[in-house]
């Protein structure tokens, strides 16, 4: 198994112990192996609501004390030509690491298929829910809402992590999972 960075496994721990999985019987690797099937199993119950005000909240008292940072402006763009405009080339752009990686072998799946194809009749909104500050890296979290004629709307939340390498802000990972 390949190294977690710490602020995923922080996030995915503290989601496996507010959702009580172990109760589930899952130890915290399998659920590690994939997150996403054991978040999409639990409805919203109400102190998940009150979490999610309590996120909301924060993001507006981020919004509120001026302008994004220059890391959030990276990961907003980011965000923009990877969920919004389907455009893999110019997400990478902002990537480095294992975020640039996992593109590669994202455009090698998606070879033959028109470059608007994944756009193409949906609306997509995101919004910065959380965002933790470590030094020279960045985690931040968003809720992204896709929409799309004829298919059911797909809730994401995603955690992208932003560090500053050569004096500019690079996406260095990003992982997404149904919210």
């Amino acid at each position: 198994m390949s190294r977690i960075p710490d602020e995923v496994l922080e996030y995915y721990a503290e989601l496996f112990i507010e959702q009580r999985i172990r109760e589930r019987g899952v130890t915290f690797e399998r659920f590690l192996d994939l997150p996403e099937a054991y978040l999409t199993r639990k409805s919203t119950a109400p102190r998940d609501r009150r979490l999610l005000a309590c996120l909301v909240a924060t993001a507006a008292l981020f919004s509120s004390c001026g302008g994004p940072s220059d890391a959030e402006a990276t990961a907003s763009r980011f965000i923009d030509h990877y969920y919004v405009k389907v455009d893999l080339g110019r997400a990478k752009e902002f990537t480095s690491g294992l975020a640039t990686r996992k593109i590669d072998q994202e455009q090698v799946l998606v070879q033959g298929i028109g470059s608007d194809a994944g756009s193409r009749r949906r609306d997509v909104a995101y919004r910065l829910v959380e965002k933790r500050n470590e030094g020279e890296r960045l985690v931040l979290v968003y809720d992204i809402d896709i929409r799309g004629q004829g298919v059911p709307a797909l809730r994401k939340r995603s955690l992208i992590s932003v560090e500053k390498i050569g004096g500019a802000w690079r996406v260095m990972n990003f992982h997404d999972f149904d919210s």
